[in-house]
């Protein structure tokens, strides 16, 4: 939801651990050459692959580019039919004191679906990649949020929603004290 290039991370999954492990050995790589050609710790990478530690969505990218296989290789593949907030696979996309659930398919052509839940005083202070072709669209289900899009300050309200170029700098933060916001937000195209 953020799309910081680097950032908090959950993604904490036992079998996406297995997934990444299974994978980096199909490719006949070690931890180390995985680890230094996605520029993190072995150590991390141990942990992750043994569901002890999380990993951001840029840290993911970076791990499934070293190992050449997509993203949504190693992610969850919804079932189909309805998917419920509740059983939506987590990602972090950054930011602190926010929660993302992947509503779409890892490889859901055109577009990814999130449903965020920010905590009070929950903010991320750059996102995006820089993408000329990307588009957001991001609607308030509940609470407040502050959104600023090239230097511009939007406070939106449940009910209000606001779209913006892959190429405009934002930043965005829940201003409340005590209550929590929740967002749907859509990028298109998908960043996983």
């Amino acid at each position: 939801m953020t799309h910081a290039t680097d950032g908090p991370a959950p993604i904490p999954d036992q079998a996406l651990g297995e997934r990444l492990r299974a994978a980096r050995r199909t490719k006949g790589m070690t931890l180390e050459e995985v680890a230094q050609a996605a520029d993190l710790t072995k150590g991390f990478l141990s942990q992750l692959e043994r569901g002890l530690s999380k990993a951001s969505v840029a840290s993911l990218r970076r791990i499934c580019a070293a190992i050449d296989i997509p993203v949504s290789a190693v992610l969850e593949a919804p079932r189909p039919g309805p998917v419920a907030i509740d059983d939506a696979q987590e990602l972090s996309f950054g930011g602190t004191g926010a929660l993302d659930r992947l509503l779409t398919p890892p490889d859901f052509p055109g577009f990814q679906v999130l449903h965020a839940t920010v905590e009070p005083g929950g903010y991320s202070p750059r996102g995006g990649r820089s993408d000329p072709n990307g588009s957001h669209f991001v609607l308030v289900l509940d609470g407040t949020f502050e959104l600023i899009v090239n230097d511009q300050l939007y406070c939106l309200s449940p009910g209000q929603s606001i779209t913006f170029t892959g190429t405009d700098r934002y930043s965005w933060r829940n201003p409340s004290e005590d209550i929590s916001t929740r967002l749907v937000w859509v990028l298109s195209p998908p960043e996983i």
